[in-house]
């Protein structure tokens, strides 16, 4: 047990009602103690050993009065890196013997930053009994034994209060309220159109949280504040801390142009490049010196605001006339990307090819990320050329990759999202990251597919979108999609459905995921080695309904170290399960153009929709080999299912029978080839396990039976034709109960 030694003074004897009378005369002080660095109370933090290992952390609250109210302590605790090995915080209260009595369980970082510590009972125990310090007892490593600071907001005298912030500003939309209000240093300099370099120069770069400030000569921060009632100098101790906000909160550190380098960094520093600003109502920058915040609410009813400046710790809490807002009504309901600008190009490729692109701005908080951040989309279409309701292309990237150039089909609305700042394989990170949250203690959650969910269902009301034609365009990484074939009709990507296979992954994994020992003992939905893995998805359940996918991996000599050995198993697993798929086998470079199907389906020619029967086509007798996962082994180039097509227009899909018109594209090597077909995503045509039926081949150019036969459904209601003769000249495929 963690204990420790002190001597206690006695409590004076006053009366709460006087106590209460004393606080509300007084200011609200907020006031940091710690070794050294931006506290107001240097040298009053040592640290002891404990009993049981670990460290009591002990604060001298000396400077406190006795009978002071304690509105407010929060232990601030800093890591060295980004993820770093856990500790434990406990807190104590001091018992009758003099000694500090710890919890029986270790505090929780605070949601939704989860950055510090909320140690107010702990401190109000310590002052109320007269004693002049407060204990915490410390387990573990990871944290910066200096850095750490014990803050504490207090009745007393505010001295010398910070210039405050002004003209503060709060109104709701789509379950957030959007604040805004005045910075007390511009470091845009009052210019609309900064220079981005300029703005570099003065700070310590940008992260997906925003500017990263120099902080050399003061600590400069802007809390926000919310309340049930108005906030007053009388009342803002009572209210609940937010959020603390960075200056140039109004910069859009998510709109910088990157390149990829190993890592995402700017690819201008220099003033050619502006510093773009956020808008918080649609294609209105806010002004130069302006700061941002966006609160996601979690209840309905209503709220008040308030912003407050803190130098080192130091809030202005006295002067509150322009920096309250209020009341704002508001309700929980889904957030809404907010546009930040859009630019309409004529003739941007071809003389009829004008462009429109929509740039927007989500802000997001749990679930939907792991903590509250923005983030980028955009919207490109070509209005001249999109149907109407027409399909919609999602793809997520990385800055570089927001590009037109990126389309799979030309008709198409094209809607690109930003994946989070820890790029956990597109799927999402352990919440852990720059917080005080070891592996073990963090969370893994798909942030980033629910973005993309909540994104998808906004994109359906803001555009006219065909339902039927929703489909992804993904890269090596991410295929969450297969998990929402209620969403998405088709599936574009790599196919690496072992996301750790290969050194560089499995590194990765364990760096952005953590070991799989901090999942031990974990439900599986939590646990990213489980959920990441679709060769065991699709295996566990060939019934289950997954999107078309074309898999066009390339570059064996890349994807040699990230995943490329699960490869042949994902297509294997696919042909098995009578997935329908088509795939690509490229080891030597990027020159894979896609299947048949790929490339009639890009042109339009061929329609794929979510609701609509396919062919599931294995064992083709024109495949190339995609070897076992060797780089060694197998064709250097070539196509599973690369030549098999069908026709969507004529689908038979009723209850007592299933017909398809396929064929073998014109740039096949063969005239015929047999293949296994297998009816999916029937809407009417159903099989029961072991239900028999019979079926006939009939070449359209001959109009009469090539074959038939009988066959009997499997365990899971799938109906197989094995080796089906398909030949250029179009094959009608039946498929009835048999009598």
């Amino acid at each position: 047990m963690l204990t420790g030694t002190g001597r206690w003074a006695a409590v004076a004897a006053v009366s709460v009602a006087a106590l209460a009378a004393a606080a509300g005369k007084a200011d609200v002080v907020t006031e940091r103690w710690g070794i050294a660095g931006r506290v107001q109370h240097p040298g009053t933090l040592t640290y002891d050993s404990a009993e049981a290992g670990g460290r009591l952390a002990r604060f001298d609250l000396a400077a406190i009065p006795r009978s002071a109210k304690v509105y407010r302590a929060r232990l601030l605790m800093a890591r060295s890196r980004g993820y770093a090995a856990g500790f434990e915080v406990f807190a104590t209260r001091p018992g009758p013997d003099g000694k500090a009595t710890p919890a029986k369980e270790p505090l929780r970082p605070v949601p939704p930053y989860c950055r510090w510590f909320d140690v107010t009972e702990s401190v109000r125990a310590w002052v109320g009994s007269g004693a002049r310090s407060a204990v915490f007892g410390i387990r573990g490593r990871g944290y910066d034994r200096k850095a750490t600071c014990l803050e504490i907001a207090y009745a007393g005298k505010l001295a010398d209060p910070p210039q405050q912030v002004s003209g503060v500003r709060a109104f709701y939309r789509a379950g957030q309220v959007f604040i805004t209000f005045k910075e007390v240093e511009d470091l845009t300099e009052g210019n609309d159109r900064f220079g981005w370099g300029s703005l570099i120069k003065k700070t310590r770069g940008y992260t997906a949280d925003g500017i990263v400030p120099r902080d050399e000569k003061r600590e400069l921060r802007y809390r926000v504040y919310r309340h049930d009632a108005p906030i007053t100098k009388q009342t803002i101790g009572a209210a609940e801390l937010l959020a603390e906000v960075l200056p140039a909160s109004g910069v859009n550190t998510r709109m910088v142009r990157r390149i990829w380098q190993g890592e995402n960094v700017p690819s201008k520093l220099d003033d050619a490049f502006i510093a773009v600003r956020l808008a918080v109502e649609a294609n209105k920058p806010v002004p130069s010196g302006t700061g941002v915040y966006v609160h996601t609410v979690a209840r309905d009813g209503e709220s008040y605001y308030a912003v407050v400046t803190a130098v080192n710790g130091v809030e202005n809490t006295a002067d509150l006339a322009g920096a309250a807002a209020g009341p704002v009504s508001q309700k929980v309901a889904p957030p809404e990307p907010v546009l930040q600008a859009e630019t309409y190009t004529k003739g941007r490729y071809r003389s009829s090819d004008d462009v429109i692109v929509r740039r927007y701005a989500l802000w997001a908080a749990p679930p939907l990320s792991p903590r509250p951040l923005q983030y980028r989309i955009e919207v490109q279409y070509y209005p001249n050329r999109i149907p109407k309701p027409a399909p919609l292309e999602v793809s997520h990237g990385m800055a570089h990759a927001f590009s037109l150039a990126r389309r799979q089909r030309a008709e198409a609305i094209v809607l690109v999202y930003e994946d989070g700042p820890e790029n956990g394989f597109y799927v999402g990170a352990n919440n852990c990251h720059r917080t005080l949250k070891s592996y073990r203690q963090g969370t893994w959650a798909p942030w980033t597919y629910r973005r993309q969910a909540r994104i998808v269902e906004w994109a359906r009301g803001a555009y006219e979108i065909d339902d039927q034609q929703i489909y992804c365009y993904g890269s090596h990484w991410g295929m969450w999609e297969l998990r929402h074939p209620e969403i998405f009709s088709v599936f574009v990507g790599w196919g690496s459905a072992e996301l750790t296979r290969g050194f560089v992954d499995w590194n990765r994994a364990n760096g952005v995921w953590g070991p799989p020992s901090a999942y031990q003992g974990k439900p599986d939905g939590e646990n990213p080695y489980v959920m990441c893995n679709f060769n065991d998805y699709v295996s566990a359940d060939p019934a289950r309904k997954l999107p078309v996918q074309f898999l066009i991996s390339c570059t064996g000599s890349h994807t040699s170290e990230m995943s490329y050995m699960s490869l042949p198993k994902y297509k294997r697993i696919l042909m098995d399960a009578r997935q329908p798929f088509g795939a690509g086998i490229c080891k030597v470079s990027w020159g894979f153009k896609g299947t048949a199907a790929l490339r009639e389906w890009r042109a339009g020619k061929l329609k794929i929709l979510r609701d609509q029967s396919k062919p599931a086509f294995a064992n083709c007798s024109l495949d190339d080999n995609p070897g076992s996962g060797d780089i060694r082994s197998g064709d250097a180039t070539g196509m599973l299912n690369g030549y098999l097509l069908w026709r969507s227009e004529d689908i038979t899909d009723e209850p007592a029978r299933w017909g398809m018109t396929v064929y073998l594209d014109a740039s096949a090597p063969l005239d015929a080839c047999t293949v296994d077909l297998t009816p999916r995503h029937c809407q009417k045509f159903k099989a029961k396990a072991g239900q028999k039926f019979q079926w006939t081949n009939t070449p359209l150019t001959e109009k009469k039976v090539l074959a038939g036969g009988t066959v009997a459904a499997d365990k899971h209601g799938l109906v197989t034709l094995p080796q089906l003769t398909v030949t250029k000249g179009r094959n009608r495929v039946a498929i009835f109960p048999a009598r």
